[in-house]
């Protein structure tokens, strides 16, 4: 049975008729999902945001401890744990921001990078933050994106914010 619904499959795909009904549903598909995707922002802002599990205490050591110990490989699970115990306790550990620019900064561009895009408005104006007390030319790009989808998500205040970091750290340069 299987054997005849192939031959028939493949010879209404073999004719022009069937690719351009197979790519018509294939579009059909595509927009379908795009505007189910769009109408539920609601949900992924809710549900797919950036959470910090609570720091360990050897994360808050490492943190005491940043410029007795020796540096870690940038590709060490260390750093994202680092980055999380400052986006919770900044106050506490204002030495991590230039010691992660300094020593990590890919994966401290790809962290803020997240943040921006999937942290709530608190969690951005910490990433924000980060950035400000890490001045580095590397984050201008990265925080002009920021404002840019900021206006697209219709949220001036954050925009604002994210072009008032950059022209700072633009100027500093």
């Amino acid at each position: 049975m299987s054997t005849s619904l192939e031959k028939r499959f493949y010879a209404w795909v073999g004719t022009p008729r069937g690719i351009f009904q197979l790519v018509l549903l294939t579009l059909g598909v595509a927009v379908g999902l795009a505007i189910f995707m769009a109408t539920q922002r609601a949900f992924f802002a809710e549900h797919v945001l950036e959470k910090y599990p609570e720091p360990s205490a050897a994360t808050a050591q490492w943190a005491q401890n940043l410029n007795k110990d020796p540096v870690p490989p940038e590709n060490d699970p260390r750093w994202r744990l680092l980055y999380q115990l400052w986006m919770l306790r900044s106050a506490e550990y204002p030495q991590i921001p230039t010691y992660m620019t300094r020593h990590a900064p890919k994966t401290t561009h790809t962290r803020l990078a997240h943040t921006l895009v999937a942290g709530n408005r608190a969690q951005r104006a910490q990433a924000v933050a980060f950035v400000e007390a890490s001045p580095d030319p590397r984050w201008v790009p990265l925080l002009l994106q920021a404002a840019q989808r900021a206006e697209r998500w219709r949220d001036p205040v954050g925009a604002q914010a994210f072009r008032a970091a950059a022209e700072k750290m633009a100027k500093k340069d």
